[in-house]
């Protein structure tokens, strides 16, 4: 029943992309599509998360909610930082440019700068960049070797490493704080870039990490 009443919330909801939509109308009335979609939540862990793309709260898309969780996490470090930044980085899977983007601008609706990687990157210079210009945190939106149906959203500590399991289930269980994602805080890229809280990240940046490697 409550994944049935989520199908159908997202399937009402006016602003949803096209694409997403006629997804959802394609599976309405399969109980088992609806539930599988539905039914749960992606997992967020010390590797990230990863799914296969798509609508529903156990699907990667747009509304996923790492980004807005990992911004609460940040926030309530209390470390005495006026501005916190969070670099973003993205691979050439289906949707990681959007992925990247929306996440930097969710970011900043948190009051944190999101430093977004203007082309495709590898991992270890996400890792670099955090460090570089000395974020407290790094995203890189890829899914790894999972099929190309997959994308997934790894994050980073502001040394650069993994996260540590015990941030990764805070991570997580903030992640389940917020039962409406489309009530969920987000800026226009004119607004954030306005206010400065979302900047693309300079080609100096690639080439100090190409000399440094």
């Amino acid at each position: 029943m409550k994944a049935l009443q989520e199908y159908q919330k997202w399937l009402n909801y006016k602003e949803l992309p096209k694409k997403l939509y006629q997804e959802l109308l394609a599976i309405q009335g399969n109980t088992e599509a609806i539930e599988e979609r539905f039914g749960g939540v992606l997992d967020f862990g010390t590797a990230g998360l990863r799914g296969i793309l798509g609508p529903g709260l156990n699907r990667m898309n747009i509304y996923t909610r790492t980004s807005w969780a990992l911004a609460q996490y940040i926030l309530r470090q209390n470390d005495g930082k006026d501005l916190r930044s969070i670099v973003i980085g993205y691979d050439s899977r289906h949707m990681s440019r959007e992925f990247a983007q929306e996440a930097g601008l969710t970011i900043a609706a948190a009051g944190i700068r999101a430093y977004v990687s203007p082309y495709l990157c590898p991992t270890p210079e996400v890792s670099f960049s955090v460090r570089h210009l000395q974020a407290d945190a790094g995203i890189m939106i890829t899914a790894s070797h999972n099929p190309p149906e997959y994308n997934g959203f790894k994050v980073y500590d502001p040394h650069g490493y993994q996260l540590l399991p015990e941030a990764a289930s805070k991570i997580h269980n903030i992640m389940l704080e917020n039962q409406d994602v489309f009530k969920l805080s987000i800026l226009s890229l004119d607004d954030a870039t306005k206010r400065e809280l979302f900047e693309w990240i300079t080609p100096k940046a690639r080439y100090i990490y190409k000399n440094n490697s």
